[in-house]
């Protein structure tokens, strides 16, 4: 087996043995998937990343949040980007009011709480659209976005191109003759839905 050497910038933190077996296993069950199911893959690799411990600690700007909360925070976000994400329930999450929350959040993060729930939506769906074939309206759902015209207005806000175009210029050329990458969603009652880009 071979010795891995510490990543610059990241504080070697000793893992429970427990800790360090499952962590182990998933990184392998996750190699070993890279192959042929990059989605699974991808699961277990987010699965490893909620199993590590936190930083040990955070620095605390003067009048923003505390570390405590700039992490809990940033946890909730991560974990619900599927649904919808109100400022009163990133409030409660940190025990402040909303007000109190807006203030202290920009001072910490740099921008408001919606901005920064938009910018972490787009992120997710850059790494979606980077390491799977899910087509852009899947994506978008599973961003918290409405749909795929949604996911490509903030697309196209925040990164300058559209979706189509991005991953275009970092995926690798889809196999398949002419119309490949287009796919049409049909509603449960059997009619014809919109058409959504791979």
């Amino acid at each position: 087996m071979a010795t891995t050497q510490p990543l610059p910038g990241v504080q070697n933190r000793q893992l429970s043995p427990g800790l360090e077996q499952d962590l182990s296993e998933l990184l392998r069950h996750a190699r070993d998937l890279l192959g042929h199911d990059q989605r699974a893959a991808a699961l277990l690799l987010d699965r490893a990343a909620q199993l590590l411990p936190a930083p040990a600690s955070l620095p605390a700007r003067p009048g923003g949040l505390a570390p405590w909360q700039v992490l809990r925070l940033t946890r909730y976000v991560e974990a619900h980007l599927d649904r919808q994400i109100l400022q009163k329930d990133l409030a409660a999450e940190v025990r402040l009011s909303s007000g109190h929350l807006a203030r202290s959040f920009r001072r910490s993060f740099g921008c408001t709480p919606h901005a920064y729930v938009m910018e972490q939506r787009v992120g997710r769906a850059k790494a979606l659209m980077a390491r799977t074939d899910m087509p852009l309206c899947e994506i978008a759902i599973g961003c918290g976005l409405a749909d795929q015209a949604h996911l490509s207005r903030l697309f196209r806000r925040l990164v300058g191109s559209t979706p189509l175009a991005w991953r275009r210029q970092h995926q690798p050329a889809p196999r398949g003759g002419a119309g490949a990458g287009r796919i049409r969603l049909v509603a449960a009652d059997g009619r014809s839905g919109q058409d959504c880009f791979a």
